[in-house]
């Protein structure tokens, strides 16, 4: 996919009252017209992750400004300034609108504007309201943003990497300090330490911890339990760890302090074919409807799965969201794979009765004519 060149930096805007602000201004180099984009900063502040979406925009055509709403108190990225905001109540209605305003007048008056301008980013249902009454209708492109969030720029691949890197020392982490009479806080404490220090931020670390000779669990759990972990329990994990909101996932499971048995032996070998079928077929091009029909070994060995088989990933939880044959998603689109698209493919085969199940997988992203690796951490049921 051909982005275009783009120019970015800070300039200033005019808000509420007058008042002169910071913003982050991205555009297409090309005379245009462009149409305009408004980047409504989140709680936490006017970060690097603002500025991205920013520059997002304008890789896909659009002249995008990201104002800091936080610029009367300081620096909009810096934690003091957002825990002041935060201590105040947020930013009044009055003002937000003001500053939103003053950003729209700010794109409308560059010479390459079409006049058109959207605003994306969060605001209180109060917010919508004065919005939408002092601009008129306003049209839902939630869908159009998604779209654009799932095919990635080279920027951001090179981020996701980073995220990349710190989940695999989080899931190697795991990996080798497992021991019998651990907690499931414990392994959580294991898992962040391991990058942490380096920059890194915990965005999911799921645990499923239970017997291989009698299971009661199928698939991770999202909140830790109070269990220990016991010699001859299968310990299986979904990490992911960001740098600067850039994310990594990787799926692994461990037997530990034992040999697993038939049963996870044969649950693994699917999950492992499952996952090579999957990986097989993906490619700029290729249909969610074949991701599904290569999926079917798992129901053609008599199991099922309970977490999802594949979904888009980075910058949320994105389409396509799929499931197989024997539980499948609400909607299978009819939309192609795009080159550039990050995904994780996660097959967590368990038995038709849930009980007993295994997870592997990772993220990927997808190429011209295949997928290229974001994870070095080798696949495997791996004894600890």
């Amino acid at each position: 996919m051909a982005f275009r060149n783009i120019q970015a930096g800070m300039t200033t805007y005019r808000g509420h009252g007058g008042d002169r602000g910071d913003a982050y201004y991205a555009h297409p180099t090309n005379a245009g017209p462009h149409p305009g984009v408004v980047v409504i900063h989140h709680m936490p502040g006017w970060d690097e992750w603002t500025c991205e979406v920013a520059r997002k925009f304008a890789h896909h055509g659009y002249a995008a400004v990201a104002p800091s709403l936080y610029f009367r108190v300081g620096d909009g990225a810096d934690e003091a300034v957002v825990a002041k905001v935060r201590e105040g109540g947020g930013v009044p209605d009055e003002q937000m609108l003001g500053d939103v305003t003053g950003a729209i007048d700010f794109l409308r008056s560059q010479p390459h504007a079409s006049g058109k301008v959207g605003v994306i980013g969060p605001m209180t249902f109060e917010q919508h309201a004065m919005l939408a009454e002092k601009f008129g209708a306003i049209a839902n492109l939630n869908r159009r943003y998604t779209r654009l969030r799932q095919v990635k720029s080279a920027e951001e691949i090179d981020w996701m990497r980073i995220g990349a890197a710190l989940t695999d020392r989080g899931m190697i982490a795991l990996r080798d300090n497992l021991r019998p009479g651990l907690s499931e806080r414990d392994l959580a404490d294991i898992v962040e330490r391991s990058y942490i220090a380096l920059g890194g931020t915990n965005v999911i670390h799921f645990f499923g911890v239970t017997s291989m000779a009698k299971p009661n669990l199928g698939v991770p759990t999202q909140f830790v339990g109070n269990r220990d972990v016991a010699r001859g329990d299968i310990v299986f994990a979904e990490i992911s760890a960001a740098f600067w909101e850039h994310p990594g996932q990787v799926l692994r499971s461990f037997a530990v302090d034992a040999d697993p048995p038939k049963l996870y032996r044969d649950l693994h070998a699917v999950a492992d074919a499952a996952y090579d079928a999957v990986a097989a077929v993906l490619k700029d091009g290729a249909l969610p409807q074949q991701v599904i029909e290569a999926s079917r070994l798992i129901e053609d060995a008599g199991f099922t799965i309970i977490d999802d088989l594949l979904h888009g990933y980075g910058g949320g939880y994105l389409p396509p969201i799929l499931g197989s044959k024997s539980r499948p998603s609400a909607h299978v689109p009819d939309e192609p794979f795009r080159a550039g698209m990050a995904v994780v493919i996660q097959p967590n085969v368990v038995t038709p009765d849930g009980k007993a199940g295994v997870q592997t997988g990772e993220m990927v992203l997808i190429t011209e004519t295949g997928i290229a690796p974001f994870h070095a951490i080798p696949r495997g049921f791996v004894r600890v």
